[in-house]
């Protein structure tokens, strides 16, 4: 009788392969975790960004003045962003929305240069400030406003 030629892996073969692909993917693994923390505090930096550059561009379309509420971690309402509409002299909530992933929060009271209340006027006009965003493992992402309602993301 003959035998016939080998085909396939040995069970030795497989595991060594298997032990090469989990050391592979425990190295990989914390660089990930840090990739995918970066870019959802990043991803929540620039929503704020967005709705900064929205209420301006509503208010100048408009010619009314809206007011844009951040809302920190120490608020009733922690981590969310509310628009306001300004109608017969007093400001009404139109929109309340923007919660952020967990693990990412708005810094509020503790930096001294940050918004929590923006309003812009008909003119597209606001006061300057920053509104910080921090994520896992202490990344911080800093919104810069300029008067002009002109923002920056840094982080």
């Amino acid at each position: 009788m003959k035998l016939r030629g080998q085909r396939g892996f040995s069970s030795l073969e497989l595991i060594g392969a298997l032990m090469l692909l989990s050391i592979t993917a425990a190295l990989a693994f914390p660089s990930m975790r840090e990739f995918h923390n970066r870019a959802e505090t990043g991803s929540s930096a620039t929503a704020v960004e967005s709705w900064v550059r929205q209420v301006r561009m509503m208010a100048l379309k408009e010619r009314t003045s809206y007011r844009l509420l951040v809302h920190d971690e120490s608020s009733v309402t922690p981590n969310r962003i509310e628009l306001q509409r300004r109608e017969s002299g007093s400001f009404s909530t139109i929109v309340s929305g923007a919660q952020f992933p967990d693990g990412v929060r708005i810094l509020g009271s503790s930096p001294t240069d940050s918004i929590d209340t923006m309003t812009v006027g008909p003119r597209g006009y606001c006061e300057a400030g920053k509104v910080y965003v921090q994520g896992p493992n202490e990344l911080l992402f800093v919104i810069k406003v300029e008067a002009t309602c002109l923002t920056s993301v840094e982080g």
